[in-house]
Protein backbone atom coordinates (compact mmCIF):
# COMPACT_ATOMS: atom_id res chain seq x y z
CA UNK A 1 0.00 0.00 0.00
CA UNK A 2 1.33 3.43 -0.98
CA UNK A 3 1.77 5.74 1.99
CA UNK A 4 -0.51 8.79 1.97
CA UNK A 5 -0.09 12.18 3.61
CA UNK A 6 -3.03 13.72 5.44
CA UNK A 7 -3.42 17.26 6.71
CA UNK A 8 -5.75 17.62 9.72
CA UNK A 9 -7.13 21.03 10.74
CA UNK A 10 -9.00 21.45 14.02
CA UNK A 11 -9.94 24.16 16.48
CA UNK A 12 -11.42 23.06 19.76
CA UNK A 13 -11.58 20.07 22.09
CA UNK A 14 -14.45 18.04 20.60
CA UNK A 15 -13.14 17.91 17.06
CA UNK A 16 -9.57 17.29 18.10
CA UNK A 17 -10.60 14.39 20.34
CA UNK A 18 -12.24 12.87 17.27
CA UNK A 19 -9.02 13.25 15.29
CA UNK A 20 -6.65 11.56 17.76
CA UNK A 21 -7.80 7.91 17.36
CA UNK A 22 -8.13 8.52 13.63
CA UNK A 23 -4.55 9.74 13.42
CA UNK A 24 -3.34 6.74 15.44
CA UNK A 25 -5.12 4.32 13.12
CA UNK A 26 -3.74 5.92 9.97
CA UNK A 27 -0.16 6.18 11.24
CA UNK A 28 -0.26 2.54 12.37
CA UNK A 29 -1.02 1.69 8.73
CA UNK A 30 2.07 3.61 7.65
CA UNK A 31 0.44 6.87 6.56
CA UNK A 32 1.48 10.37 7.65
CA UNK A 33 -0.74 12.84 9.49
CA UNK A 34 0.13 16.41 10.39
CA UNK A 35 -1.99 18.81 12.41
CA UNK A 36 -2.80 22.50 12.11
CA UNK A 37 -4.55 23.82 15.23
CA UNK A 38 -6.34 27.12 15.80
CA UNK A 39 -4.50 29.09 18.47
CA UNK A 40 -7.81 30.54 19.67
CA UNK A 41 -9.17 27.12 20.63
CA UNK A 42 -8.23 24.38 23.06
CA UNK A 43 -7.50 21.63 20.57
CA UNK A 44 -3.80 22.00 21.29
CA UNK A 45 -4.41 20.78 24.86
CA UNK A 46 -5.80 17.50 23.51
CA UNK A 47 -2.80 16.96 21.25
CA UNK A 48 -0.35 17.81 24.02
CA UNK A 49 -1.97 15.23 26.28
CA UNK A 50 -1.79 12.67 23.45
CA UNK A 51 1.87 13.63 22.80
CA UNK A 52 1.18 14.43 19.14
CA UNK A 53 3.13 17.11 17.27
CA UNK A 54 1.18 20.01 15.77
CA UNK A 55 1.45 23.55 14.43
CA UNK A 56 -0.49 26.41 15.99
CA UNK A 57 -1.91 29.12 13.73
CA UNK A 58 -3.34 32.51 14.65
CA UNK A 59 -4.86 33.29 11.28
CA UNK A 60 -3.54 31.89 8.01
CA UNK A 61 -1.11 33.61 5.67
CA UNK A 62 -0.80 32.45 2.06
CA UNK A 63 2.80 31.46 2.77
CA UNK A 64 1.84 29.26 5.73
CA UNK A 65 -1.09 27.81 3.83
CA UNK A 66 1.02 26.85 0.81
CA UNK A 67 3.73 25.39 3.04
CA UNK A 68 1.31 23.29 5.10
CA UNK A 69 -0.51 21.73 2.14
CA UNK A 70 2.69 20.86 0.26
CA UNK A 71 2.71 17.11 -0.51
CA UNK A 72 -0.63 16.56 1.29
CA UNK A 73 -2.92 14.06 -0.44
CA UNK A 74 -6.12 14.91 1.46
CA UNK A 75 -7.25 17.57 3.93
CA UNK A 76 -9.53 16.50 6.77
CA UNK A 77 -11.02 19.57 8.42
CA UNK A 78 -13.14 19.75 11.56
CA UNK A 79 -16.36 21.74 11.79
CA UNK A 80 -16.12 23.15 15.30
CA UNK A 81 -18.79 25.37 16.79
CA UNK A 82 -16.07 27.47 18.43
CA UNK A 83 -12.51 28.22 17.30
CA UNK A 84 -13.60 27.58 13.72
CA UNK A 85 -11.85 30.38 11.84
CA UNK A 86 -8.72 28.42 10.91
CA UNK A 87 -10.81 25.47 9.72
CA UNK A 88 -12.88 27.76 7.51
CA UNK A 89 -9.82 29.57 6.15
CA UNK A 90 -8.20 26.31 5.10
CA UNK A 91 -11.40 25.04 3.46
CA UNK A 92 -12.01 28.30 1.63
CA UNK A 93 -8.41 28.58 0.43
CA UNK A 94 -8.47 25.03 -0.89
CA UNK A 95 -11.74 25.44 -2.78
CA UNK A 96 -11.69 29.11 -3.76
CA UNK A 97 -9.72 28.63 -6.96
CA UNK A 98 -10.32 26.50 -10.07
CA UNK A 99 -8.23 23.36 -10.36
CA UNK A 100 -4.63 24.09 -11.24
CA UNK A 101 -4.87 27.88 -10.95
CA UNK A 102 -2.51 27.98 -7.97
CA UNK A 103 0.78 26.23 -7.37
CA UNK A 104 -0.90 23.00 -6.25
CA UNK A 105 -3.23 20.45 -7.79
CA UNK A 106 -6.66 20.12 -6.24
CA UNK A 107 -6.54 18.35 -2.89
CA UNK A 108 -9.72 16.59 -1.71
CA UNK A 109 -11.32 18.50 1.15
CA UNK A 110 -13.32 16.42 3.64
CA UNK A 111 -15.25 18.02 6.49
CA UNK A 112 -15.69 16.01 9.67
CA UNK A 113 -18.28 16.35 12.42
CA UNK A 114 -17.79 16.02 16.16
CA UNK A 115 -21.41 16.99 16.88
CA UNK A 116 -24.81 16.78 15.22
CA UNK A 117 -25.49 20.48 14.69
CA UNK A 118 -22.37 22.38 13.71
CA UNK A 119 -23.22 22.08 10.01
CA UNK A 120 -26.12 24.45 10.66
CA UNK A 121 -24.00 27.37 11.85
CA UNK A 122 -24.24 30.29 9.44
CA UNK A 123 -20.47 30.32 8.92
CA UNK A 124 -20.42 26.63 8.01
CA UNK A 125 -23.38 27.03 5.66
CA UNK A 126 -21.16 29.26 3.51
CA UNK A 127 -18.32 26.72 3.28
CA UNK A 128 -17.95 24.18 0.49
CA UNK A 129 -16.01 20.94 0.46
CA UNK A 130 -15.69 17.82 -1.64
CA UNK A 131 -17.24 15.61 1.04
CA UNK A 132 -18.93 15.92 4.42
CA UNK A 133 -18.79 13.04 6.90
CA UNK A 134 -21.83 12.52 9.13
CA UNK A 135 -22.11 10.82 12.53
CA UNK A 136 -25.35 8.93 11.86
CA UNK A 137 -27.55 8.36 8.83
CA UNK A 138 -30.09 10.71 10.40
CA UNK A 139 -27.35 13.32 10.72
CA UNK A 140 -26.47 12.83 7.05
CA UNK A 141 -30.10 13.43 6.13
CA UNK A 142 -30.21 16.72 8.05
CA UNK A 143 -27.03 17.93 6.32
CA UNK A 144 -28.49 17.03 2.91
CA UNK A 145 -31.74 18.83 3.77
CA UNK A 146 -29.95 21.98 4.92
CA UNK A 147 -27.33 21.92 2.16
CA UNK A 148 -29.04 21.06 -1.14
CA UNK A 149 -25.99 22.53 -2.89
CA UNK A 150 -24.12 19.38 -1.76
CA UNK A 151 -24.63 16.33 -3.95
CA UNK A 152 -26.37 13.75 -1.68
CA UNK A 153 -23.67 11.14 -2.32
CA UNK A 154 -21.02 13.58 -1.09
CA UNK A 155 -22.52 13.46 2.44
CA UNK A 156 -21.29 10.16 3.87
CA UNK A 157 -22.35 8.44 7.09
CA UNK A 158 -19.09 7.39 8.76
CA UNK A 159 -19.53 7.85 12.53
CA UNK A 160 -17.62 9.73 15.22
CA UNK A 161 -14.29 8.15 16.31
CA UNK A 162 -14.41 9.71 19.78
CA UNK A 163 -17.61 7.74 20.44
CA UNK A 164 -15.95 4.35 19.90
CA UNK A 165 -15.33 3.97 23.63
CA UNK A 166 -19.08 3.56 24.05
CA UNK A 167 -19.14 0.54 21.72
CA UNK A 168 -17.02 -1.46 24.14
CA UNK A 169 -19.68 -0.98 26.84
CA UNK A 170 -22.63 -2.32 24.84
CA UNK A 171 -22.12 -6.03 25.68
CA UNK A 172 -21.92 -5.15 29.40
CA UNK A 173 -24.47 -2.36 29.65
CA UNK A 174 -26.93 -4.22 31.90
CA UNK A 175 -24.12 -5.25 34.24
CA UNK A 176 -22.76 -1.69 34.27
CA UNK A 177 -26.22 -0.28 34.99
CA UNK A 178 -26.74 -2.62 37.94
CA UNK A 179 -23.30 -1.98 39.44
CA UNK A 180 -23.53 1.80 39.16
CA UNK A 181 -27.05 1.95 40.61
CA UNK A 182 -25.86 -0.04 43.65
CA UNK A 183 -22.85 2.24 43.97
CA UNK A 184 -25.08 5.34 43.85
CA UNK A 185 -27.64 3.74 46.23
CA UNK A 186 -30.58 4.16 43.88
CA UNK A 187 -31.53 0.55 43.04
CA UNK A 188 -35.23 1.07 43.74
CA UNK A 189 -35.57 4.73 42.77
CA UNK A 190 -36.22 6.63 39.57
CA UNK A 191 -33.08 8.53 38.58
CA UNK A 192 -32.77 11.45 36.18
CA UNK A 193 -29.56 12.87 34.74
CA UNK A 194 -29.36 16.44 33.41
CA UNK A 195 -26.53 17.63 31.18
CA UNK A 196 -26.66 21.42 31.13
CA UNK A 197 -25.93 23.42 28.03
CA UNK A 198 -22.69 25.38 27.90
CA UNK A 199 -24.22 28.17 25.81
CA UNK A 200 -24.76 31.41 27.68
CA UNK A 201 -27.55 32.46 25.33
CA UNK A 202 -29.86 29.61 26.38
CA UNK A 203 -28.73 28.45 29.84
CA UNK A 204 -31.37 30.47 31.71
CA UNK A 205 -34.22 28.69 29.91
CA UNK A 206 -32.41 25.36 30.25
CA UNK A 207 -32.36 25.81 34.03
CA UNK A 208 -36.04 26.77 34.14
CA UNK A 209 -36.98 23.76 32.04
CA UNK A 210 -35.05 21.34 34.24
CA UNK A 211 -36.57 22.87 37.37
CA UNK A 212 -39.93 21.94 35.87
CA UNK A 213 -38.58 18.39 35.46
CA UNK A 214 -37.61 18.32 39.15
CA UNK A 215 -41.08 19.58 40.13
CA UNK A 216 -42.66 16.71 38.19
CA UNK A 217 -40.48 13.96 39.70
CA UNK A 218 -41.95 11.58 42.27
CA UNK A 219 -40.78 12.20 45.83
CA UNK A 220 -37.50 10.50 46.73
CA UNK A 221 -36.51 10.29 43.08
CA UNK A 222 -32.84 10.96 42.35
CA UNK A 223 -31.71 13.98 40.34
CA UNK A 224 -28.14 14.25 39.07
CA UNK A 225 -27.08 17.56 37.49
CA UNK A 226 -23.93 17.93 35.41
CA UNK A 227 -22.94 21.53 34.74
CA UNK A 228 -21.06 22.41 31.58
CA UNK A 229 -17.66 23.88 32.55
CA UNK A 230 -17.81 26.40 29.68
CA UNK A 231 -20.53 28.31 31.58
CA UNK A 232 -17.76 29.95 33.58
CA UNK A 233 -16.59 31.52 30.30
CA UNK A 234 -19.83 31.93 28.35
CA UNK A 235 -21.72 33.57 31.24
CA UNK A 236 -19.44 34.65 34.09
CA UNK A 237 -17.14 33.30 36.76
CA UNK A 238 -19.09 31.77 39.59
CA UNK A 239 -22.21 31.16 37.50
CA UNK A 240 -22.16 27.40 38.03
CA UNK A 241 -22.35 27.93 41.79
CA UNK A 242 -25.31 30.26 41.28
CA UNK A 243 -27.37 27.70 39.37
CA UNK A 244 -26.15 24.95 41.69
CA UNK A 245 -27.77 26.87 44.56
CA UNK A 246 -31.02 27.16 42.57
CA UNK A 247 -31.06 23.42 41.94
CA UNK A 248 -30.35 22.58 45.60
CA UNK A 249 -33.24 24.73 46.80
CA UNK A 250 -35.62 23.37 44.19
CA UNK A 251 -34.78 19.74 44.95
CA UNK A 252 -35.19 20.35 48.68
CA UNK A 253 -38.59 21.97 48.13
CA UNK A 254 -39.73 19.01 46.01
CA UNK A 255 -38.23 16.32 48.27
CA UNK A 256 -36.01 15.04 45.47
CA UNK A 257 -32.69 13.42 46.36
CA UNK A 258 -29.74 15.26 44.84
CA UNK A 259 -26.49 13.60 43.76
CA UNK A 260 -23.97 16.24 42.78
CA UNK A 261 -21.19 16.10 40.24
CA UNK A 262 -18.47 15.75 42.88
CA UNK A 263 -19.80 12.16 43.11
CA UNK A 264 -20.86 11.53 39.51
CA UNK A 265 -17.61 12.82 37.98
CA UNK A 266 -15.89 9.77 39.44
CA UNK A 267 -17.98 7.65 37.05
CA UNK A 268 -17.31 7.67 33.27
CA UNK A 269 -20.03 9.69 31.58
CA UNK A 270 -21.11 6.77 29.37
CA UNK A 271 -21.62 4.53 32.41
CA UNK A 272 -23.47 7.27 34.27
CA UNK A 273 -25.94 7.52 31.39
CA UNK A 274 -26.55 3.77 31.50
CA UNK A 275 -27.29 3.93 35.24
CA UNK A 276 -30.25 6.33 35.09
CA UNK A 277 -33.86 6.09 33.93
CA UNK A 278 -33.94 9.22 31.81
CA UNK A 279 -31.52 11.80 30.42
CA UNK A 280 -32.56 15.43 29.96
CA UNK A 281 -30.60 18.02 28.00
CA UNK A 282 -30.93 20.50 25.19
CA UNK A 283 -28.41 18.24 23.52
CA UNK A 284 -24.90 17.07 24.29
CA UNK A 285 -22.24 14.60 23.25
CA UNK A 286 -23.20 12.26 26.07
CA UNK A 287 -26.81 11.85 25.03
CA UNK A 288 -25.74 11.08 21.45
CA UNK A 289 -23.41 8.35 22.68
CA UNK A 290 -26.12 7.03 25.00
CA UNK A 291 -28.60 6.64 22.16
CA UNK A 292 -25.93 4.94 20.07
CA UNK A 293 -25.49 2.42 22.92
CA UNK A 294 -29.24 1.79 23.09
CA UNK A 295 -29.24 3.34 26.56
CA UNK A 296 -31.99 5.03 28.61
CA UNK A 297 -34.43 7.43 27.02
CA UNK A 298 -33.27 10.95 26.13
CA UNK A 299 -35.61 13.95 26.39
CA UNK A 300 -34.46 17.12 24.63
CA UNK A 301 -35.45 20.35 26.39
CA UNK A 302 -36.37 22.61 23.49
CA UNK A 303 -38.16 25.66 24.88
CA UNK A 304 -38.97 28.76 22.80
CA UNK A 305 -35.66 30.51 23.52
CA UNK A 306 -33.68 27.42 22.54
CA UNK A 307 -35.73 26.91 19.37
CA UNK A 308 -35.24 30.52 18.33
CA UNK A 309 -31.50 30.25 19.00
CA UNK A 310 -31.15 27.06 16.97
CA UNK A 311 -33.18 28.49 14.11
CA UNK A 312 -31.50 31.90 13.97
CA UNK A 313 -27.93 31.09 14.94
CA UNK A 314 -27.58 27.47 13.86
CA UNK A 315 -29.79 27.47 10.80
CA UNK A 316 -31.78 24.45 11.99
CA UNK A 317 -35.43 24.52 11.03
CA UNK A 318 -38.10 22.19 12.41
CA UNK A 319 -38.22 19.24 12.22
CA UNK A 320 -34.44 19.03 11.67
CA UNK A 321 -33.36 19.90 15.21
CA UNK A 322 -32.52 16.39 16.34
CA UNK A 323 -31.90 13.35 14.13
CA UNK A 324 -32.72 11.03 17.05
CA UNK A 325 -36.16 12.62 17.46
CA UNK A 326 -36.78 12.39 13.72
CA UNK A 327 -35.78 8.74 13.92
CA UNK A 328 -38.20 8.17 16.84
CA UNK A 329 -35.38 7.22 19.20
CA UNK A 330 -35.79 10.14 21.65
CA UNK A 331 -38.44 12.57 22.91
CA UNK A 332 -38.71 16.34 22.59
CA UNK A 333 -40.45 18.78 24.93
CA UNK A 334 -41.06 22.37 23.81
CA UNK A 335 -42.81 24.01 26.78
CA UNK A 336 -42.54 23.70 30.58
CA UNK A 337 -46.26 22.89 30.73
CA UNK A 338 -45.61 19.72 28.72
CA UNK A 339 -42.83 18.41 30.95
CA UNK A 340 -44.92 16.48 33.49
CA UNK A 341 -46.65 14.43 30.80
CA UNK A 342 -43.41 13.90 28.87
CA UNK A 343 -41.59 12.81 32.03
CA UNK A 344 -44.35 10.35 32.87
CA UNK A 345 -44.15 8.94 29.35
CA UNK A 346 -40.35 8.77 29.43
CA UNK A 347 -40.26 6.80 32.69
CA UNK A 348 -42.57 4.05 31.44
CA UNK A 349 -40.61 0.90 30.50
CA UNK A 350 -42.88 0.34 27.50
CA UNK A 351 -41.87 3.73 26.05
CA UNK A 352 -38.19 2.83 26.07
CA UNK A 353 -39.00 -0.58 24.61
CA UNK A 354 -40.98 1.05 21.78
CA UNK A 355 -38.32 3.65 20.95
CA UNK A 356 -35.52 1.08 21.04
CA UNK A 357 -37.32 -1.62 19.03
CA UNK A 358 -35.25 -0.95 15.90
CA UNK A 359 -31.98 -0.25 17.72
CA UNK A 360 -28.95 -2.09 16.44
CA UNK A 361 -25.38 -1.77 17.77
CA UNK A 362 -22.89 -0.21 15.35
CA UNK A 363 -21.35 -2.86 13.12
CA UNK A 364 -17.87 -1.38 13.16
CA UNK A 365 -15.96 1.26 15.03
CA UNK A 366 -16.15 4.76 13.59
CA UNK A 367 -12.36 5.14 13.71
CA UNK A 368 -12.03 2.33 11.17
CA UNK A 369 -14.94 3.53 9.05
CA UNK A 370 -13.76 7.16 8.90
CA UNK A 371 -10.14 6.16 8.21
CA UNK A 372 -11.11 3.75 5.44
CA UNK A 373 -13.43 6.40 3.98
CA UNK A 374 -10.60 8.94 3.88
CA UNK A 375 -8.28 6.42 2.26
CA UNK A 376 -10.91 5.65 -0.37
CA UNK A 377 -11.31 9.37 -1.14
CA UNK A 378 -7.61 10.03 -1.73
CA UNK A 379 -7.11 10.60 -5.44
Amino acid sequence: MVSKRFGFVFGDIGGTKMAVPLRDYLTNLGHEVKFAVDGNGKGADVLKEAKINFEVFFGLSQVDFTRFIKDVDLMFIGTCATALELEIEFANNLLRYPYGEMEYDHIPVVLGADGLFNHGLKKWQAVMADYWLAITEGHAQTIRALRPDFSPDKVIFAGQPAFDVAMDLIPRKEEIRSQRRIELEMQNKKAILWWSTGLGEIIKEDVEMVKAVISALPQNAVFMPRFHPKLEDTVRKGYINEIRTEIVEHCRANKVQLVFDDVTRKIPSEELCLAVDGIFSVTCTEDVKNTMMGGPLVVHLMGPVVREFYEEEWGLKPPYYFPDVLGKESLLVIHPNDIANTLSLALRPETLKLLRKDWQPPKEKATVKVAETLLALVR
